[in-house]
């Protein structure tokens, strides 16, 4: 857990794609990890951005330990007192140890930059994740409004919807599914009665009724077939004339 919670003004544009609902429930969650090391779990768009967010406090939060750490230790070792301390040093090596410190501080600036630039990269790859997120998203709810204005009972739209979303169709999907939908809607079952037959649509998605098989038409018998059989009939029967 953290004392406090550091956000960078760079971070600013994570939260633009988002609602002011979703950036609500982001605070709200980076307040209960850092303070209260609540793990939060997400099932709206808030799950894209979250693992960037919670790599950075653990960051923070390792930087912190590790000031602590040097803290306990007292920090810098002191200069002992002694005619050494008074002694002058020459100019060499007073210039050794700055040649040395500037040395020391290049790789832990290139060190810094790297790891700024792998999580700016990380940070894009998360936000083109998203918008790619939200394009399929978009997609799915067009067709789903295709499917819905051709579907013949409209009960149910939202269970409807969910259950169209699990299905997630592709364009070769979506089109076997219009196409079965079209069959059906002029079957046996679908045209009786009114169609009061018809199943609910989230029912018909459930089930994957576009993978039925279509029925086979019902053969109606020949004109002769149907003389031979009244024939048959009638000269079974024996009439008593005399009764």
């Amino acid at each position: 857990m953290l004392e406090f919670m550091k956000l960078y003004a760079d971070m600013e544009q994570l939260f633009e794609p988002y609602s002011q609902e979703e950036k609500g429930n982001l605070l709200d969650a980076m307040m209960a990890y850092c303070f209260k090391g609540e793990e939060p779990n997400f099932t709206g768009n808030e799950r894209f951005i979250w693992p960037v967010l919670r790599r950075h406090f653990i960051q923070c939060a390792e930087r912190a330990e590790t000031l602590r750490a040097n803290a306990a230790k007292g920090g810098r070792p002191r200069k002992q007192k002694g005619s050494e301390e008074s002694k002058p040093e020459p100019e060499e090596t007073k210039e050794k140890p700055n040649e040395t410190n500037e040395n020391q501080t290049k790789p832990n600036e290139t060190k810094n930059k790297l790891e700024q630039e792998q999580e700016q990269e990380h940070i894009q790859e998360q936000e083109q994740e998203h918008k790619q997120e939200q394009k399929r998203a978009r997609a799915v709810d067009a067709k789903f409004e295709i499917f819905w204005k051709a579907y013949p009972r409209k009960v149910g739209k939202g269970f409807a919807q969910k259950s169209f979303e699990k299905v997630k169709p592709d364009d070769a999907l979506f089109a076997t599914i219009l196409k079965a939908l079209e069959r059906a809607k002029t079957s046996a079952q679908w045209t009786k009665d009114g169609g009061q037959y018809i199943p609910n649509p989230a029912t018909w998605l459930n089930q994957r009724r576009w993978e039925d098989e279509p029925a086979q038409a019902v053969q109606q018998p020949s004109d002769y077939q149907r003389r031979q059989y009244d024939s048959n009939y009638f000269s079974s029967l024996e009439v008593d004339l005399d009764a």
